[in-house]
């Protein structure tokens, strides 16, 4: 569209737009013959800043344009209408190079409401329009589309042009024709700044078009617009899904990913100021849009990361984004609340430091000190249950890990009595999560009738009642807060029970046959984060032991599987400790799902292989 001159049907037959069908047909046949014997055509209507070049395609086509009713119409409407004597004085200057002076010829006569008047407005436009394509020009920018408008809008210029084009017309336009013509000129010049601003690289030349006409057109729409808005939409829902605070905590990673989307969020409405179509309802929709993706990140660092800083920085960008009153008023209003709760600060702080620094005790007093006076502050209610819930699982994971320990070292009655403690303190806080009281009491119950008789205790039976039981909590508790406790629950009954059982156990092969099952226990334990020496040779001895203890094919086999899965365990933990040591959440979450695998697997193949002694 940007060649709506460059390519026009009588500028590449360089006739004037008063031609007849027969000087048309005529010229078409004049210019094929001399391509074909590689002879350029000149003629006195060519204008060197919009010369044409001639195909015998081209040449076709204008053919075919100007044989067409509706298509004519367009074709003679955007060429030079060579009309009086300055028109031809004009048309000489252009010829020459002195298109300053063409210039000049036409505008003193551009301001009147005369046929002569309309021809020079039209021509001054077409030749302003030319000019722009050709050297993007700021100032024939703005003659092109001042010149556009005067006619476009003028019902007087509209009667004169359906009258003129009557007296040149001879393939029969029709009245309806003219009309339909009339009703998208708009759009076609829309089209043209549109390629015009793309060529250029500058939306500025598309943002004085929709100013003044107020339109957008299909190519405007398509090839412009729709990339942008589809991009704001596509950027504001990665936000509205960052979801920052799942990990509870927020990662250099996610700052920078918060960082990239928001600058494109801007950079996207930016693009849409430089095309004056910042306002439009449509982009305030998008704004809108924008504004409440932002929102919904800034309400997550607030409410669930206690971030005070980062929150203020979003709302104030999406507050000038935001497109309504509605969505602004919302977003000030947050402002004013985050504000008041900055207060908070000295409250929130000083927890925030404990919790990072890993004193989950010192932060469970702190905390429960600070909410009974909280009441009455609900955003700073909620934020102290966020981190209660926080304390209690580090000081349940902390005990966990601990008594584990005592259990693996054989120091039973330790254990078994800090694995009853540890039950009671999770218990003590149970109502803080999201859990079904009484399942959990029926859970604990189930379980201490599965291992509170030594004499009846069924291994496998508690193996799978484990297995069954754990299977899945990933996705029933999205909160990673109640995953964990529920382990610790479930593991805190088990070993509690088998702790208190192991020192009565005289006989040889039973013991053999338990300690396997210690071997899980320190499985757990690296899970839930020893990284100790002697844990982990304390790990591997039941299984050599076990391997010891038959000569059977059978048994070898599968004890030779069990220390294949382990090695690989190992290994796998191997990695996610490095990752750990080097902050490297996404890669130690990574592999997560492996090492929960390895460790089913392991404890099966333990299963198996103690059947098989």
């Amino acid at each position: 569209m940007a060649n709506l001159f460059r390519d026009n049907a009588y500028n590449v037959l360089g006739l004037d737009i008063s031609a007849t069908q027969k000087e048309i047909n005529k010229r078409s046949k004049e210019i094929v013959n001399l391509l074909r014997i590689d002879e350029d055509s000149e003629y006195e209507t060519d204008i060197s800043v919009a010369k044409s070049k001639r195909t015998e395609d081209t040449v076709k086509e204008a053919v075919q344009r100007l044989s067409s009713p509706t298509k004519k119409i367009q074709e003679y409407f955007f060429w030079f209408d060579i009309e009086s004597d300055k028109d031809e004085k004009a048309l000489k200057l252009l010829q020459a190079g002195n298109i300053d002076e063409a210039i000049q010829v036409w505008e003193q006569d551009s301001s009147k409401e005369t046929a002569t008047g309309f021809v020079a407005k039209k021509n001054l436009a077409i030749l302003a329009s030319v000019l722009l394509v050709e050297k993007g020009q700021k100032k024939h920018l703005t003659q092109s589309i001042s010149c556009w408008k005067d006619l476009i809008t003028s019902d007087k210029f509209w009667a004169y042009f359906e009258k003129i084009y009557a007296l040149n017309d001879e393939v029969g336009t029709s009245d309806s024709a003219i009309r339909g013509f009339k009703s998208k000129v708009t759009d076609v010049l829309s089209d043209f700044y549109t390629d015009v601003s793309q060529n250029k690289a500058d939306n500025s030349f598309y943002s004085l078009f929709a100013q003044v006409f107020g339109v957008k057109g299909q190519k405007m729409q398509r090839d412009v617009l729709s990339p942008i808005y589809e991009a704001i939409n596509d950027t504001s829902e990665k936000l509205r899904n960052l979801n920052i605070s799942e990990d509870n905590i927020i990662s250099p990673e996610e700052i920078k990913e918060l960082k990239r989307l928001t600058k494109l969020l801007q950079t996207n409405f930016d693009k849409l100021k430089e095309l004056g179509l910042y306002s439009d309802s449509q982009s305030k929709t998008m704004r809108d849009k924008a504004a409440e993706a932002l929102r919904t990140v800034a309400l997550d660092l607030y409410n669930n990361l206690g971030e005070s800083e980062k929150p203020v920085a979003l709302f104030n960008i999406a507050s000038k984004i935001a497109g309504t009153t509605g969505t602004i008023n919302k977003i000030n209003k947050d402002i004013e609340t985050l504000r008041a709760n900055r207060s908070d600060e000295k409250i929130i702080k000083p927890i925030n430091e404990l919790l990072e620094d890993e004193k989950f005790s010192e932060a469970l007093d702190l905390i429960e000190k600070r909410l009974e006076s909280s009441k009455s502050n609900k955003d700073l209610n909620e934020f102290l249950v966020a981190r209660l819930k926080w304390a209690i699982t580090g000081v349940a994971a902390k005990d966990y890990k601990e008594t584990m320990a005592q259990f693996n070292k054989g120091q039973f009655a330790k254990a078994a009595q800090n694995f009853s403690g540890l039950k009671a303190f999770i218990l003590s806080y149970i109502t803080h999560f999201n859990f079904n009281e009484e399942a959990i009491n029926n859970v604990l119950a189930e379980i201490d009738q599965l291992t509170g008789d030594a004499k009846a205790l069924n291994l496998d039976n508690v193996q799978n009642y484990r297995n069954k039981l754990l299977e899945g909590t990933e996705e029933t508790f999205k909160d990673s807060f109640e995953e964990s406790l529920i382990v610790f629950l479930v593991d805190c009954g088990i070993y509690g029970n088998i702790a208190t059982h192991l020192p009565a156990i005289k006989r040889k092969n039973t013991i053999k046959k338990w300690l396997w099952y210690i071997g899980i226990g320190i499985v757990l334990l690296i899970i839930f984060g020893s990284s100790g020496s002697d844990d982990t040779s304390t790990g591997n001895s039941p299984s050599s032991g076990s391997s010891g203890s038959s000569s059977s094919s059978a048994y070898n086999i599968c004890s030779g599987e069990y220390d294949d899965i382990k090695a690989d365990l190992d290994s796998i933990e191997s990695q996610m400790d490095n990752y750990e040591r080097s902050g490297n959440s996404d890669s130690f979450n990574a592999l997560v799902p492996r090492q929960n695998s390895l460790v089913s697997q392991l404890n099966s193949k333990a299963t198996e292989c103690n059947g098989l002694r």
